[in-house]
């Protein structure tokens, strides 16, 4: 099983020359994300990827291919691609989790604040970013 990897992988994705597995609806969704946020591709139709993953018609034997002559993304399932004769040069790579997303989507991180523990005798309490938890 090869892997999709962001890096090595999106300039071949985007030349319609691989097709993409996710595995998981939250790999689907990031990967959609992904697309959408940084090249703007929509569904054929015009349809925003992230208001439908369409992961749920295939689970996890769902697979994406961008199409250059519509500048749009197509999903299917993954046996359509292995065994339709238009697409049987195409590579298949599975989605793996990126740990550079965020990076590439330049997105700040989820808790940028800094873990400040306060505590006495009878408790301690956590604050993160002006929340407070205590134990």
């Amino acid at each position: 099983m090869e892997y999709f990897e962001i890096e090595r992988d999106i300039e071949k994705f985007l030349n319609d020359k691989i097709v993409v597995n996710c595995k998981t609806e939250e790999d689907a969704e990031e990967f959609l994300n992904f697309l959408e946020s940084k090249y703007q591709i929509k569904w054929f139709g015009g349809q925003n990827l992230i208001d439908n993953s369409k992961w749920t018609d295939c689970y996890d034997q769902t697979c994406y291919k961008f199409d250059n002559i519509y500048s749009s993304l197509f999903y299917s399932n993954i046996c359509y691609y292995k065994d339709y004769k238009n697409y049987q040069n195409y590579q298949i790579l599975v989605y793996k989790k990126n740990i550079l997303m965020k990076e590439l989507l330049n997105q700040k991180p989820i808790v940028e604040s800094k873990l400040n523990i306060k505590s006495s005798k009878k408790r301690r309490i956590f604050i993160i970013e002006n929340n407070e938890w205590g134990e």
